[in-house]
């Protein structure tokens, strides 16, 4: 909240994307944490260790601290598959091989809250 001159404003502050995950390569759990803020200052806390991003589930309380995000620009390697319902490009690197230009944010997982950590000032 900021109060100056005669006026205030109220900014909300949200922590993540709501109904989405990032896949990425899991560095710790923690459970219960109590929302999505905290487990967000989590991976904070743990940036020296490599962790870049994070995904929380509401209905179990349960973070993941995540070391990288699933995607690569190798272009050498590109078989068809599927997974679920979808075809994707096993192009890239990492687990899933995502492409570079494959969204890293996957929506449609509801009860999921994910983000990343971002450029950080050590």
């Amino acid at each position: 909240r900021y109060f100056g001159s005669g006026c205030s404003a109220d900014l909300p502050v949200d922590c993540g994307v709501h109904d989405a995950q990032i896949f990425g390569e899991i560095m710790k759990s923690y459970m219960p944490v109590t929302g999505p803020c905290q487990c967000k200052q989590m991976c904070l806390d743990h940036v020296d260790e490599g962790c870049r991003s994070w995904k929380y589930y509401a209905d179990t309380q349960h973070c993941f601290l995540q070391r990288n995000i699933f995607q690569g620009t190798e272009e050498t390697h590109s078989t068809k598959s599927t997974r679920g319902n979808s075809a994707f490009n096993t192009a890239g690197q990492g687990w899933w091989k995502e492409p570079a230009s494959f969204p890293h944010i996957q929506h449609a997982w509801p009860g999921w809250i994910t983000g990343e950590v971002g450029p950080v000032a050590l």
